[in-house]
């Protein structure tokens, strides 16, 4: 199969339209995610904030949410009252962080 320069260079130019896509979608969530965190109450942008660098690269969400959650508490920074529904409310945010 033989393909001219044209043709590579006219898939070059789509790739890095595609590249350029993803990459601009990433930044959306990213403003999205840093929005909606801008609107958590204290105990909650907390715990978004000691996630959110790991949340993009972890596994299971959930369980990062939790235990650093936990740690918080543990360690007198949050109240354990109210600290699951600022988790909840943080993950919701962090959400949009893997999106």
């Amino acid at each position: 199969m033989h393909l001219s320069i044209g043709t590579g260079v006219r898939i070059a130019f789509a790739l890095v339209g595609i590249s350029l896509l993803s990459a601009s979608s990433a930044r959306a969530d990213a403003a999205g995610a840093a929005a909606c965190a801008g609107k958590l109450d204290k105990p909650s942008r907390l715990i978004y904030d000691a996630t959110a660098q790991t949340a993009v690269s972890s596994g299971d969400l959930r369980d990062l949410v939790a235990s650093k959650t936990r740690s918080l508490v543990m360690s007198g920074q949050l109240p354990r009252a109210g600290a699951r529904e600022a988790a909840e409310a943080a993950g919701r945010c962090l959400v949009l962080l893997r999106q």
